[in-house]
């Protein structure tokens, strides 16, 4: 796309660069991407034969139609474009091609191959804003969320089809842009990066960051092992409370992602906003029966002015109460909402003693230890935590889960 191309007859141009030579505005437009983009100026060279060729200087080049000695001495220092990066030389032919070609369908796979994260940002933003003002239909294939966001958030008409293949299925859902509209005006959504999450096998929301960095570690512990414990490929997210988690939860489980939702056991309480949780999840309507089954088992968890949160979770209850607590938990777990049947994260890994406060986090990652091959580095086991976080993964990878919308 930025190889050199023959100039041929300027009063009636048929090639791409002879197009823009004689557009003064709309090279104008492209070269103050550009420079945005690379800090350089984009320079069109008609000095050599019949051709045009490219270049990129320091200086904004002189008046490109000319051979006077300025625009001459101008091409003479700046450099070729085949001289510059792989990306630079990519993301220059897509937007020239975009803005002085005459396509009207553009198929591009992987745009953001060769570039910096806040390039694949800038290019998807102007491929799709470039698109939007003419008679242009673009078709992309990407890995990067970058250049999803970049192309999203460019204002432009953009739908987003998610594609997976995975042991012998395939499914194609579309996030249409009416869809993604609702999305990105939810700060929550933007902030905690979910659309990320098109690009992975699974996520995991929990509702506090510490959380989320909690249980990704456990997750990379179970990974390193290699024996088919954990999640791979899984992003861990979080949100801002439980009552937000929904808002994360069910956007991406529209698009056919496995999202699973951990949340300490006062998820029961009725002050936490539950049915929002059911219909995230997709839990089958009516949802009567449930509500009342979390109401008793509630119920059953506070009699006696017993704090089921930090005191223990299920272990309080007995007999037919405590089967009852399981047999809900048992239906969430199912559909891929996972509350903590001990009450709280901070009581995981109670044999490591330590104590629960605002600098748990801080503390539990100094007893888990962090060298592999040091006596007191903490490889995972077969209970506790670890047993929850494979039964987490083990919903992920289940492709018969229940959950996922239709």
């Amino acid at each position: 796309m930025t190889a050199e191309q023959n100039r041929g007859d300027l009063k009636d141009p048929q090639s791409t660069f002879a197009r823009l030579l004689t557009d003064d505005s709309r090279r104008q437009s492209l070269r103050d991407i550009l420079f945005d983009a690379f800090g350089l100026y984009l320079g069109m060279d008609i000095s050599e034969g019949a051709s045009i060729h490219l270049r990129y200087g320091n200086t904004a080049p002189p008046n490109e139609r000319s051979v006077e000695d300025p625009t001459l001495e101008w091409m003479r220092n700046a450099l070729p474009v085949n001289q510059w990066s792989d990306g630079m030389k990519a993301f220059t032919g897509m937007l020239l091609l975009l803005r002085a070609g005459d396509p009207k369908i553009m198929i591009i796979d992987e745009p953001e191959a060769f570039l910096h994260p806040t390039l694949a940002y800038k290019l998807g933003r102007e491929i799709a804003q470039t698109a939007s003002q003419g008679d242009k239909q673009v078709f992309v294939s990407t890995h990067s969320s970058q250049f999803l966001m970049g192309a999203i958030q460019s204002g432009a008409k953009v739908n987003v089809v998610r594609l997976t293949y995975q042991q012998g299925s395939a499914t194609a859902r579309m996030l249409s842009n009416d869809d993604i509209r609702v999305m990105m005006q939810e700060p929550l959504l933007r902030s905690a990066n979910a659309l990320s999450g098109v690009f992975y096998e699974g996520v995991v929301v929990t509702e506090a960051d510490a959380d989320r960095a909690f249980y990704q570690e456990l997750n990379e512990r179970l990974l390193a092992e290699e024996s088919g414990r954990g999640a791979p490929n899984t992003l861990f997210l979080n949100a801002n409370g439980k009552d937000s988690v929904n808002k994360i939860v069910g956007p991406l489980r529209a698009l056919g992602i496995p999202v699973a939702a951990i949340l300490d056991i006062d998820a029961l309480n009725p002050e936490t906003n539950f049915p929002v949780l059911l219909d995230a999840i997709s839990y089958p309507k009516p949802h009567n029966s449930i509500k009342l089954e979390r109401t008793g088992v509630w119920s059953d968890l506070i009699s006696d002015d017993k704090k089921p949160k930090s005191d223990g979770g299920i272990a309080l209850l007995n007999g037919a109460a405590k089967e009852k607590a399981e047999n809900l938990f048992d239906r969430l777990d199912q559909y891929g909402l996972f509350v903590l049947r001990g009450g709280e994260v901070e009581h995981w890994l109670p044999g490591l003693s330590v104590p629960r406060s605002k600098r748990w986090l801080r503390n539990i990652f100094e007893a888990l230890g962090n060298d592999p091959k040091a006596l007191n580095y903490v490889h995972p086991g077969d209970d506790d935590v670890w047993a929850f976080v494979d039964r987490v993964a083990a919903w992920i990878k289940n492709k018969a889960r229940r959950g996922i919308p239709l």
